[in-house]
């Protein structure tokens, strides 16, 4: 899916991926398929908000765009996690994720 996006954005294009789940971490597949295609990946995310009732959400910002990346490293986790996982029609397994 990731290349049928990368023929939908522009050269400069960002894709940003929303990656919160309680149950399964996602981050590694789209960090894989990023990776596949010569893309850098920054993680931002937002901290929970009592008052609001919202929970934390983590976003993983893909993009080919050096100069977005180095605007926007200054928003991004300063230590995220750097597991990839390279999902194929073959290989798809759900189970290594579960948290």
């Amino acid at each position: 899916c990731f290349a049928l996006y990368r023929l939908a954005l522009k050269a400069d294009g960002i894709l940003a991926v929303h990656v919160s789940n309680r149950y399964v971490d996602i981050k590694p597949v789209v960090r894989g398929a990023a990776a596949e295609l010569g893309w850098q990946v920054l993680e931002i995310e937002k901290g929970s908000n009592a008052a609001a009732r919202a929970i934390a959400n983590t976003w993983l910002l893909v993009t080919s765009n050096a100069a977005f990346i180095e605007k926007a490293r200054a928003y991004a986790l300063t230590d995220p996690d750097t597991n990839t996982v390279i999902w194929t029609d073959a290989f798809s397994s759900l189970l290594p994720l579960l948290k």
